[in-house]
């Protein structure tokens, strides 16, 4: 049986360290340095721990440049056409599918803690009207840690499951509310007879006493969505939950520190940079003006598309927009961005930006995915070309 060990040789007085390998079981293993200083009285350096794995987790592996996302085991395909959303976060906290019982309980639970503290109204009219609604979220989240003094030990799962439950079930009530007083909206409550993501178009367009007419297209395709981007490994927002909750500091207070990194330019905040830079642009007559301003597009559009697993979410919806998981033509029953946006994405695919595939190619059925995350209103997603805009 090999010796399953790496030797390192200081080559300056020819002195030799052994350190374990650890095998995983999906993906490449890795060498146990914890002891690396106490050995050699060195440390390592790996600028961007771009080979540097700091935990162990049975939840996600990712392979972008295989096109390859699995949540606790199970195909990304699977789950975004076969399960919902909540199917999804039951199965990346519990480590199992729920059965079609606990399933029904899940959903009512999280109904019911979806509601936030009326308290929590007065830090919304702090804030005016321009405020980025990152910042209040983050603000938001960070203010529930003076509501909830409970399920604060990490150490017990059934406090973090306590816990997790009730950030899911809030955040996205949180989020909207943020969204409806920029706009000067009334609030809209969660409705106990709506689901989950059904809510939350509900809640983004909704008016009192008015019943708004969603179409189930549109809550299929934000569902899946949200499943796409339930989870994201290692990455920069996550590491720095890991590090802020290390302190023990209040839960809410860790997530509420990840969303301030996700809104990074470098992180999510991506592709809020190219949108703002395709809004700057106008119109298509504007392109040839801009011309000197295409690379720090292409850079931008580059970071969004950078991040790993976006080869299989485009995969999953072009099943949507062909109609293979809810028997419609999503490009026909929803909005589509103006054709300047379209055109001017086309122009930087055709200048080398087409690899989003797992074979290197544009997505076939003509659609790039530029609005995922900005989900205000309604789901826009930009068709490749210059095509005809289809309104809602």
């Amino acid at each position: 049986m090999p010796n399953k060990t790496v030797t390192v040789i200081d080559n300056r007085t020819g002195e030799k360290y052994d350190f374990s390998i650890l095998e995983s079981t999906i993906g490449p293993d890795v060498v146990d340095i914890s002891t690396f200083y106490s050995k050699t009285g060195m440390f390592t350096f790996d600028r961007g721990f771009t080979s540097t794995a700091s935990c162990r987790s049975k939840i996600t592996y990712i392979d972008g440049a295989k096109g390859q996302l699995m949540y606790r085991g199970y195909d990304i395909s699977y789950l975004a056409t076969k399960k919902t959303f909540l199917d999804t976060a039951y199965l990346l906290l519990n480590g199992e599918l729920p059965s079609k019982e606990r399933l029904i309980s899940y959903r009512e639970e999280l109904k019911k803690r979806s509601f936030i503290h009326e308290g929590m109204k007065k830090l919304f009219d702090a804030f005016p009207d321009n405020a980025h609604p990152m910042a209040i979220l983050s603000a938001g989240v960070s203010a529930l840690s003076t509501f909830y003094f409970d399920h604060l030990d990490m150490n017990s799962p059934d406090e973090v499951l306590e816990m997790a439950n009730r950030i899911i079930a809030k955040i996205p009530t949180i989020a909207t509310l943020s969204y409806r007083y920029s706009q000067g909206l009334p609030v809209i409550y969660p409705d106990l007879k709506k689901g989950f993501t059904e809510n939350f178009l509900y809640m983004l367009r909704g008016y009192p006493h008015h019943h708004i007419d969603l179409k189930p297209i549109e809550v299929e395709a934000l569902d899946t969505i949200f499943t796409l981007h339930a989870d994201h490994e290692q990455n920069a927002s996550t590491t720095t939950v890991r590090v802020v909750a290390s302190t023990h500091a209040h839960p809410y207070a860790c997530i509420a520190s990840g969303i301030n990194a996700l809104w990074g330019r470098a992180h999510g905040g991506a592709n809020e940079s190219v949108i703002r830079q395709l809004e700057m642009i106008g119109s298509v007559e504007n392109v040839d003006k801009y011309d000197y301003i295409g690379d720090k597009v292409k850079e931008r559009l580059s970071k969004a598309f950078k991040t790993l697993g976006d080869a299989t979410r485009l995969e999953i919806l072009e099943l949507l927009v062909k109609g293979e998981t809810c028997g419609c033509t999503l490009i026909n029953q929803l909005p589509i961005s103006q054709p300047t946006l379209s055109y001017h994405l086309k122009k930087i695919k055709d200048a080398g930006l087409t690899e989003t595939n797992r074979d290197g190619t544009w997505i076939k059925h003509k659609i790039s995915k530029k609005k995922l995350d900005e989900l205000i209103n309604y789901l826009t997603l930009l068709r490749d070309g210059e095509e005809e805009t289809c309104k809602y």
